[in-house]
């Protein structure tokens, strides 16, 4: 898939897809990167890092930022349920330096309206960062979160 054929209209920077570590594992199993249109929020995990101990040490070598790991439940909905090319099956992604994080509504099913990301330029810390949103769909909550990087860690298929 070439980069340029990203058709999620709210991701308008299609140069931003090539800022996301491994997302050829998204693009390898769908042909594209996902709209995440009714995917569902499987599990969500906070790690703090490990800044303080670090700062303390004076030591930064194992250092490991403030991150949100998502399992998310993925299909191609331009396809059937019984249509192999639907190719269902759970994505972990993470999103690693938070800065700023907003989770509103989380419930017992999360299934989302889309996934978007854009740049977002922080003033406090001078630099472009990555925002990312999404929202629920039947029943409402809302997730936004502003990070360094993001890093598809898998895309397991499940049949």
């Amino acid at each position: 898939m070439n980069l340029d054929d990203w058709d999620n209209s709210y991701n308008d920077d299609h140069e931003i897809l090539k800022e996301i570590s491994d997302v050829e594992l998204l693009l390898d199993v769908y042909g594209r990167f996902p709209t995440f249109d009714s995917a569902e929020i499987m599990n969500l995990k906070f790690i703090r890092g490990n800044t303080l101990q670090c700062m303390d040490a004076g030591n930064w070598g194992g250092h490991e930022p403030v991150s949100l790991t998502a399992k998310l439940f993925v299909f191609d909905e331009r396809f059937a349920d019984t249509d192999e090319r639907r190719n269902p099956a759970i994505v972990t992604m993470t999103f690693n330096s938070l800065d700023q994080i907003h989770l509103d509504g989380f419930n017992y099913q999360n299934s989302m309206c889309g996934l978007g990301i854009r740049r977002q330029f922080l003033e406090n810390l001078k630099k472009n960062l990555l925002r990312v949103d999404w929202g629920g769909a039947a029943i409402k909550h809302d997730v936004s979160l502003v990070c360094e990087s993001i890093k598809i860690e898998a895309v397991k298929k499940l049949y």
